[in-house]
């Protein structure tokens, strides 16, 4: 804990005192580890690094900083109000034709594989842009309709994935797992969003609590990818490293958003 303390308390000197973004940068993301022990000073960190890259434009990096925030800063209300207000206003203005993906870009070529699985990886990619160019309405008369058709694309691609996964090529696992996983961790982030005011009391409580629950099942899904992901980069080539590094990051947010009960 002291360690995280520490790392914290360099980015904030380099932040604030300093005005070097870079190296303040490199302090806070070394603390985005301890969500368990520091849930609290990750929640400072990650909410700082949401604001530089929405800045920068990330809005996928954005998002994702900012929910951690919100969920491990919840009792601080400073935090989970700047964190909110990131996430609300990226939700409304990210953009389909970014295809913004968590690790390499959409379409990026499985290397260090046969030419089969190369593929079949692509064609996955392609399943994957499609699913990211789906955005949900969460107006009363298309509500339904827009989470049930990105479901199913999610679900499309994923099926696409886990057949590069069955080749056995440890470098296609890692790919493939952790693919499967962001598609997940994704598509529990859509789903948080304000529902229509239109609805009565009793069946907004009602979505919202099957909201949650899926919320709650997809997040753990993408945990097991992760997982599937990270034991696979143990045998494989340095091809992986690129998926293996983003599994890395990924199954640290999910798992913070799972500790937390969100």
């Amino acid at each position: 804990m002291e360690d995280a303390r520490h790392e914290y308390y360099r980015g904030y000197l380099a932040d604030v005192v300093g005005g070097d973004r870079e190296r303040a940068a490199k302090h806070y993301e070394g603390v985005l580890g301890f969500g368990a022990e520091q849930p609290k000073l990750v929640a400072e960190a990650a909410l700082r690094l949401a604001v530089w890259a929405e800045i920068r434009r990330e809005r996928r990096t954005a998002m994702d900083l900012a929910v951690r925030a919100s969920v491990l800063g919840s009792d601080i209300p400073r935090v989970k109000n700047s964190a909110d207000a990131i996430w609300q206003r990226l939700a409304l203005t990210v953009r389909a034709q970014d295809i913004e993906v968590r690790g390499p870009a959409a379409g990026t070529a499985l290397l260090g594989v046969s030419p089969e699985i190369a593929e079949k990886f692509a064609v996955a990619e392609e399943l994957l842009s499609a699913y990211h160019m789906r955005r949900l309405q969460p107006r009363l008369e298309a509500l339904v309709a827009s989470v049930r058709g990105k479901r199913s694309a999610m679900e499309r691609a994923v099926r696409a994935y886990r057949e590069v996964a069955e080749s056995g090529n440890q470098t296609a696992i890692v790919a493939a797992e952790f693919r499967i996983a962001s598609l997940h961790y994704d598509f529990s982030l859509s789903l948080t969003f304000e529902l229509p005011s239109e609805l009565s009391p009793q069946v907004a409580a009602n979505m919202r609590s099957s909201l949650r629950s899926e919320v709650r099942q997809v997040r753990a899904r993408a945990r097991s990818a992760y997982i599937r992901s990270l034991a696979a980069s143990v045998s494989s080539v340095a091809a992986a490293k690129p998926w293996s590094d983003a599994s890395s990051l990924g199954l640290a947010s999910v798992e913070d958003l799972l500790r937390a009960g969100k």
